[in-house]
């Protein structure tokens, strides 16, 4: 299938979000109701292996029992000529990173709080459910007109970004995911939502997203200085930002929850090393 299309059955495409492989998410209009929605297709012209194809349907019909007020929901799961695909709720607003197209520079402390704490509670009970995202970023979550965030496309970035061969590498990607040795988990998703956050209180992702040696950025250099980029960010939550941002998965927040606390505390309790937050949040 050619992801530039512009219809596929009686969805009208509006734009190409993403491509991993024979995975592709867009933006696009149900012309049986007119609104606007995510779609979620996988190939299997492209000949991906059985047991990806009947994960990728597992899942998409177990995220259909998904409901939380900070997760965008799935609600229809069919096939239309080879394709397989996942159909969510009508979505309004923009997603965050055009709001951040919009916004240069570091938004407000309590502003990018807010984004982060309702995000990371839409994970925590994803993830409760036995869902990892695995392909978290700015385009990924999505602002509404009543200042809400909500999170799209659980459940199934996570196969596509289980293998190296399938991931699309961008500046939120967490080190473990480059090598595929193991599937993204919980921790993947808060490396991923920490990249986020210093994006939101920097003004710029971690790394350098258009530089040719991104991965290696990635794999074995420290992340910007956040302190740097934005003078006025107390050096509490920026301690927050690099503990979060750990190479190691087993060094950082192991969930959303508490990275989300660790962040909203961290002004208050700027005499506190980030894994003692940790304990405590």
């Amino acid at each position: 299938m050619d992801a530039n299309q512009t219809r596929i059955g009686h969805f009208q495409i509006q734009e190409v979000l993403r491509s991993d492989g024979a995975v592709t998410a867009y933006r696009a209009i149900d012309t049986r109701t007119d609104q606007l929605i995510f779609l979620y297709t996988l190939d299997t012209q492209l000949q991906p292996e059985a047991d990806f194809v009947q994960r990728f349907v597992q899942q998409a019909q177990a995220s259909l029992l998904l409901r939380h007020s900070h997760l965008v929901t799935a609600r229809e799961v069919d096939r239309i000529n080879g394709l397989y695909y996942l159909a969510t709720e009508p979505v309004k607003g923009i997603t965050l990173a055009r709001y951040l197209a919009q916004h240069p520079g570091p938004l407000p402390l309590d502003e990018a709080v807010a984004i982060v704490q309702q995000i990371a509670e839409g994970l925590d009970y994803a993830h409760f459910e036995g869902f990892v995202h695995g392909h978290l970023t700015p385009e990924a979550i999505w602002l509404t007109p009543d200042d809400e965030a909500k999170l799209a496309g659980l459940g199934l970035a996570t196969e596509a970004g289980s293998h190296p061969g399938h991931l699309s590498l961008t500046a939120f990607t967490a080190p473990e995911q480059l090598y595929g040795v193991h599937p993204p988990d919980q921790r993947t998703d808060v490396y991923s939502l920490g990249a986020i956050a210093f994006t939101l209180l920097t003004g710029k992702p971690p790394f350098a997203e258009e530089s040719p040696d991104l991965r290696e950025q990635i794999a074995s250099r420290p992340p910007l200085s956040a302190e740097t980029l934005n003078p006025g960010l107390p050096a509490s939550v920026a301690a927050v930002l690099r503990f979060v941002l750990a190479k190691d998965p087993g060094s950082r927040y192991l969930r959303a929850g508490e990275f989300a606390a660790a962040l909203r505390q961290a002004p208050i309790r700027a005499n506190s090393a980030p894994a003692a937050w940790s304990a405590t949040a």
